[in-house]
């Protein structure tokens, strides 16, 4: 007999949890473009 792995469905995130991965990233990513951008007009002015 052959042993064959029972696929359970994905539950699907609470909508709490969904919500902070979503601000987690993208306020990530602007405050990371924010600063690079300080430090480069930093070094590029000093």
């Amino acid at each position: 007999m052959e042993n064959k792995k029972k696929t359970t469905p994905k539950k699907q995130k609470p909508l709490l949890s969904r919500i902070n991965a979503w601000l987690h990233l993208w306020l990530g990513i602007s405050s990371g473009i924010i600063l690079v951008f300080v430090a480069l007009t930093g070094t590029l002015i000093v």
